[in-house]
């Protein structure tokens, strides 16, 4: 649980930080659209590898 929680902050940190870096080059929307992508990528990564490292995919809901 720790792990799922650090990956959300951690996402969180870096969908704000490209987000202030990226928006007067491209502007808000496309910045948005890389922030978010990057931070869904990164909270996927940290999740999958880290989180629920031990658990196998059961397919079922």
């Amino acid at each position: 649980m720790l792990w799922f929680l650090i990956a959300g902050s951690l996402a969180f940190v870096v969908d704000v930080v490209v987000l202030t870096l990226l928006r007067d080059v491209l502007g808000v929307y496309a910045a948005r659209a890389v922030s978010f992508w990057l931070a869904a990528t990164t909270t996927w990564l940290i999740n999958r590898n880290i989180s629920f490292a031990g658990r196998s995919a059961s397919g079922a809901c």
